[in-house]
């Protein structure tokens, strides 16, 4: 089996039965309770119990007409998700291109992780006073445009659980700092179309995004343009929010 890192103080030896078995899945093609044994170093009647747990959550299946298990179809779900996740950024990036060289400004692609946003690919702009890349950095998603523009998707019950207290950081002076300020900004994203966030995660920076969905309607990311505040304004926001509109719908139609 392949280690990662130092091992944790209190290891569960079962789930590191269940973990190392996937990992053998992962690997082959198919396997058997008998092979399974061997290749963990487990009785028989441990390895047995480890794949009928898996089987009963999906993870593994029995192949039909034999004595070997194959990978279940949640398996397949999860390498799936993790696939489409590293494609979007290869799928993206001639679309931010094209709208950093439209409108001049910095151009980003980010996604939902909790309460925060993880930007997976930028373009910058071609001022010399521009917004540089952040590419792997985390953004509270309350003063991101990024972040409100993926949480205005989610329903009340969803927010909620998502924000179980009713106040929220404050990462500058004009950032929300509470649970129904960003109720009512989110309703406010409904209704436009657009996120926008005004010096809410950084002094000077403002950001217009909105969100993208793929050809059967999913929510896969956000994508935005951010500029000094001198340039991106609540005079002009509406125009940057034309062009994303456009490039979303393209990105959108590329994504599966």
């Amino acid at each position: 089996m392949r280690k990662s890192g130092d091992s944790p103080a209190y290891p569960i030896q079962s789930v590191e039965h269940a973990l190392n078995l996937l990992e053998l899945f992962s690997e082959r093609r198919r396997l058997s309770v008998t092979e399974a044994a061997k290749l963990l170093g487990v009785a028989a009647s441990t390895a047995s119990r480890l794949v009928a747990m898996l089987e009963h959550h999906g993870y593994v299946a029995h192949e039909a007409g034999g004595r070997s298990y194959v990978v279940g179809t949640r398996l397949r779900a999860i390498g799936l998700a993790a696939v489409r996740e590293l494609d979007i950024r290869a799928q993206t990036r001639p679309y931010l291109e094209t709208l950093a060289a439209e409108t001049g400004e910095t151009t980003q692609i980010g996604v939902l992780h909790g309460q925060t946003v993880v930007f997976l690919d930028c373009v910058e702009g071609y001022h010399p006073l521009r917004v540089t890349s952040r590419v792997g950095s985390l953004l509270p998603a309350h003063a991101s445009s990024t972040g409100k523009a993926l949480l205005a998707e989610l329903s009340r019950e969803e927010l909620f659980a998502l924000y179980p207290r009713a106040n929220l950081p404050r990462v500058t002076p004009r950032t929300l700092t509470s649970r129904s300020q960003l109720q009512r900004e989110l309703a406010d994203v409904v209704k436009r179309g657009y996120a926008t966030a005004y010096s809410e995660s950084d002094d000077d920076i403002c950001t217009v995004a909105v969100a993208v969905h793929d050809i059967v309607g999913r929510i896969r990311c956000a994508i935005s343009v951010a500029a000094p505040s001198s340039r991106l304004t609540q005079k002009n926001a509406g125009a940057f929010a034309k062009s994303l509109h456009a490039s979303a719908k393209a990105i959108g139609a590329s994504l599966f």
